[in-house]
């Protein structure tokens, strides 16, 4: 089953409660997901990019089986204070509860987007069948799922000691090899941020607009529906995520991931957050194609991603990432027009980045 991975912003319920948190093991867990994606998506962290090509061939296959096929299976339903309390909670924790939460988890999920009602919803056990299993995600998910590793998945989630086994030796040796000193080294960085959000009173805003200041970019309305059943919203800050959005929702939670950056207006106690949040900006401005669909931008007030096609000769997945990461950097608006994506310049934004850059430089000058 397909990560979730999302880039759009998560609106939530005006009734939400409101916190931000490091959140450990969402936090890596996410990471861990975003390794799968660094061929993918352009504009993550650089060490996400380095770390995924210095992987071997053996743990990159286990990690798509793990963080995508077993997704839900990995998934915590509540916070950890530490991703060692999490490893130690999914030790302790019976394989066939954690087989069991990935089906209904799985099944939940496809329910709530169809909209039907939980006496209605597709029987878990059913999905023990294999070929049942790849139809219910073709139902769901059409062609955008991966058959091989749903496949293997099947068969370790239908041996849940091997399944159990697979997940502990995967994540102790990725925590302990790989994320661990990552996390040591981003920490103080990402605790910066969550101290300074936690300083801004947002009491009197509603939650629509505390996301918006928040993540810095507009909110899109697909997960409205979604998100109306929310009365728990944690927002965690990400050393990896780029100009992305990430989210893990369990029933009325929601966990969603943004780019670590200060408040407007803050103060920094150090450069660290400024450089990060400068590099994921400028990163989106590092790429000839990405400069000429400004370019295009800057003379029309609107284009559709078709236009953009025609106009500059090039494959329909190459413009749609590029515009997916100027899209999510703010340097781009987005709105559907006759069904069709369309694109307008946000000069604020560009703007806005050259403020915060000279801030940057005249600080590191004083």
């Amino acid at each position: 089953m397909p990560a979730e991975l999302a880039s759009e912003l998560i609106l939530t319920a005006p009734s939400a409660t409101i916190q931000f948190d490091l959140e450990p093991t969402f936090n890596n867990l996410y990471t861990l997901t975003l390794l799968n994606y660094s061929d993918e998506l352009s504009g993550l962290d650089e060490w996400v990019t380095r770390t995924w090509n210095a992987l071997s061939p053996e743990r990159r296959h286990n990690n798509r089986l793990v963080m995508d096929g077993l997704h839900f299976a990995v998934v915590p339903i509540r916070s950890f204070k530490t991703f060692d309390e999490y490893l130690q909670d999914l030790t302790a924790t019976d394989p066939i509860i954690l087989r069991d939460r990935l089906l209904n988890r799985l099944c939940r999920k496809s329910s709530q987007a169809r909209g039907i009602r939980a006496e209605a919803a597709f029987e878990p056990e059913r999905l023990l069948d294999q070929e049942t299993y790849i139809n219910f995600l073709t139902s769901t998910h059409g062609t955008d799922f991966d058959e091989p590793i749903e496949r293997e998945a099947h068969d370790y989630f239908t041996d849940p000691p091997r399944m159990h086994a697979l997940i502990l030796y995967h994540l102790q040796t990725m925590w302990r090899e790989v994320l661990q000193p990552e996390w040591n080294r981003v920490r103080p960085m990402l605790q910066e941020s969550v101290n300074a959000f936690r300083a801004q009173d947002f009491s009197k805003l509603p939650t629509l607009d505390v996301a918006r200041r928040v993540t810095g970019q507009e909110l899109k309305a697909y997960w409205e529906e979604m998100l109306q059943r929310t009365r728990q919203l944690t927002l965690i800050p990400s050393a990896h995520i780029g100009p992305y959005l990430g989210k893990f929702m369990y029933e009325e939670k929601l966990w969603m991931l943004f780019g670590a950056h200060l408040p407007a207006g803050a103060r920094a106690e150090s450069s660290a957050l400024t450089r990060s949040e400068l590099l994921v900006r400028l990163s989106a401005l590092n790429d000839d194609t990405r400069l000429r669909i400004l370019e295009l931008l800057s003379k029309r007030e609107e284009l559709c991603a078709q236009d953009v096609i025609t106009l500059l000769d090039l494959s329909q997945p190459a413009v749609s990432r590029h515009l997916k990461q100027l899209s999510a950097t703010g340097y781009v608006t987005e709105r559907r027009r006759e069904g069709n994506k369309c694109y307008a310049l946000n000069r604020e934004r560009l703007d806005n980045t050259c403020e915060l850059l000279n801030r940057f430089l005249a600080k590191r000058g004083g």
